[in-house]
């Protein structure tokens, strides 16, 4: 973690601790977050409807942790796997295979996997052999070899696609 700080340290021609600079950049970028419009009822809806929730994410355990506990979502997803926690990262299969063990091994044909990055969210769930959203709310070109099953705008989006 302390080397791109000692590189950018270097780069700019500064003589700090990137020790110090680390510790600061985790604890603001802890503080960064938030939901977007509608996602708690969402989330709500969903599991009003019986789904069952994995948040999955790649990042830092002290950063992601702390975001979601702001956002107070816990209580929406059954598991919570944070790619620094497993050792393992979207989109490799490992990633995937310990967010299925965390939630009992659901039938692959009855999970989507919703992200907003195609490198990691939908090449991970398409290698896993799972349906793909892509959150898209930019409606920014896919010039990747990555193809999602499904393109959303807005999260209400979800809804039909899950089968309401």
């Amino acid at each position: 973690r302390l080397v791109r700080f000692e590189r950018f340290l270097t780069v700019i021609g500064e003589y700090r601790d990137p020790h110090e600079l680390s510790t600061y950049y985790l604890k603001e970028l802890s503080g960064i977050g938030f939901l977007l419009d509608g996602a708690r009822t969402l989330l709500e809806d969903l599991l009003d409807r019986g789904h069952r929730l994995c948040l999955i994410t790649n990042g830092l355990k002290e950063v992601q942790r702390s975001r979601i506990a702001a956002a107070r979502m816990e209580p929406y997803f059954e598991a919570i796997v944070i790619s620094d926690e497993i050792g393992t990262a979207k989109p490799h299969a490992g990633f995937f295979q310990y967010a299925f063990s965390a939630i009992g091994h659901p039938d692959k044909e009855k999970v989507v996997v919703v992200g907003d990055s195609l490198s990691s969210d939908i090449q991970g769930g398409n290698n896993f052999g799972l349906a793909t959203c892509w959150f898209n709310p930019d409606g920014r070109d896919n010039i990747t070899a990555h193809r999602p099953d499904y393109e959303i705008k807005n999260l209400e989006e979800i809804l039909p696609i899950v089968g309401f």
